[in-house]
């Protein structure tokens, strides 16, 4: 065998990449000097079934583990999003969605060395793959297929998280600051808590003008409010509302649920203008007391004046 400096040089950069172990750059290798085609004149023994089986085990493994920590984070990192922003801001399912991936591949980057620490601590058996080995297309497929299979069942097996998502309850709970200077509120909205009717749970101090700001703005958006309970506190005090309502004689469809538990946080975070309504209506019921007795006054003194009584005069004696 001849041993020109060129393919020496070839065989030291090659057996140095080697050294880095298996990772998740099976799928997606940057061009490197040793992808070069190797002699001809050099035999390449084929590899055997057992090294192909063991190649496989370990491309899959590590992007197994990837994939399922990656739907993982998805699904719950997108739940949150859509349950607190998205209700918050008006954000979409999609747009909910599209923010949990984006906190998957975060966490895919900060974690992929991790994942493939924890793949070489499992003692996996290694393909013991030659260097010219390593450049055979039938080596590299093995490689390829394997990380895809492992992406599709550790996905498929993160679909689990989904069992811990509730579909038939869509509960929303968002703190808010009110526009008055820091009350907070809490709500909660849920078609499980009693049937026939949504019910609606508003935590916070005890403030005048709330049930009138959220009754307003239920019954302005067209739905029907049946009945309000509230604990006895005093005023400033943290006091808890029950409300039911309905839509169109019914609990409110779930892909309403968001759309009424932002009416209601809107609500609760403008009570100082359902306030200010309020003492205005006050205002004008006084003055309307006001101008009503003044009426009966005027019209009193405009019968007195429609009336003449005479008199007879008895003669001076």
């Amino acid at each position: 065998m001849q041993w020109h400096r060129g393919q020496l040089t070839w065989r030291v950069v090659r057996s140095t990449r080697l050294s880095i172990g298996p990772s998740l750059r099976h799928c997606a290798r940057l061009p490197h000097a040793s992808d070069q085609p190797i002699d001809p004149t050099v035999e390449v023994p084929t590899p055997t079934r057992e090294q192909m089986r063991r190649h496989f085990v370990q491309s899959m493994v590590p992007m197994y583990a990837f994939g399922f920590m990656d739907n993982t984070v998805m699904i719950h990192a997108g739940n949150v999003i859509d349950l607190t922003l998205g209700v918050t801001f008006g954000l979409s399912t999609m747009a909910a969605a599209a923010c949990g991936q984006i906190c998957s591949d975060v966490a895919g980057v900060s974690f992929g060395g991790v994942i493939e620490a924890a793949a070489r601590r499992l003692g996996l058996p290694s393909a013991g793959f030659t260097p010219e080995q390593q450049t055979t297309a039938a080596v590299k497929r093995v490689g390829v297929f394997g990380g895809v299979v492992g992406v599709f069942c550790g996905c498929t097996t993160g679909l689990v998280n989904l069992f811990f998502i509730d579909p038939n309850q869509k509960e929303f709970k968002l703190a808010a600051a009110g526009e008055n200077g820091g009350e907070e509120f809490s709500v909660s909205i849920s078609n499980d808590d009693q049937d026939g009717v949504t019910v609606i749970i508003i935590d916070g101090p005890a403030t005048r003008g709330l049930i009138a700001s959220v009754t307003a703005a239920i019954c302005t958006a067209d739905f029907e409010l049946h009945n309000i309970f509230a604990d006895k506190s005093s005023m400033g005090e943290n006091k808890r509302r029950h409300l039911q309502v309905t839509k169109d004689g019914g609990q409110v469809d779930d892909s309403d649920l968001e759309r009424l538990a932002t009416i209601v946080m809107d609500a609760c975070k403008s009570i100082d203008k359902a306030r200010a309504l309020l003492l205005a209506n006050q205002a004008l019921g006084k003055e309307n007391e006001e101008l009503r007795q003044k009426v009966e006054r005027l019209q009193a003194k405009a019968e007195l004046h429609r009336i003449t009584v005479t008199k007879k005069v008895k003669p001076v004696e």
